[in-house]
């Protein structure tokens, strides 16, 4: 609580700079996240022996999950059908990826399609591990 405000004033201010903060905070987070997972995914991409570069190949991965990122927030908006919308767009937006990897590294569409899946593989299997071990760990 502020000094000399009572509770309903202090939550308002408090939303306010909550949404203040989230409004500078996201699109700084985007793109460290995008950053981030383009390299990982730039990394996998020469392991198949991609061809690209890493500025085009970073541009498309923006290109590509900006525009989803916001049909997938608008679709989250909507509450009866917000999940399977949000379900689709992933899904589609997995399939762009794919062909733009293609087309960026000069590949064949298998291991495009395996570029991203590998890390994904890989990061299921290390949150399994992560959360059997948090299971055995608590059992003893």
């Amino acid at each position: 609580i502020l000094p000399g405000a009572d509770l309903a004033e202090s939550q308002a201010t408090f939303g306010n700079l909550f949404f203040a903060v989230m409004l500078i905070a996201t699109p700084i987070f985007f793109v460290l996240l995008c950053a981030i997972f383009a390299s990982i995914l730039y990394i996998f991409a020469h392991v198949f022996k991609g061809k690209g570069d890493l500025v085009p190949h970073a541009h498309i991965i923006a290109l590509v999950y900006a525009p989803f990122g916001v049909l997938d927030a608008a679709g989250e908006a909507v509450p009866a059908v917000g999940g399977i919308l949000s379900f689709a767009v992933g899904f589609y937006s997995l399939y762009v990826l794919t062909l733009a990897l293609k087309e960026v590294h000069k590949y064949s569409m298998w291991r495009a399609a395996f570029t991203w899946m590998v890390p994904i593989m890989i990061m299921l299997v290390i949150v399994t591990v992560l959360v059997f071990a948090g299971f055995f760990a608590g059992a003893f």
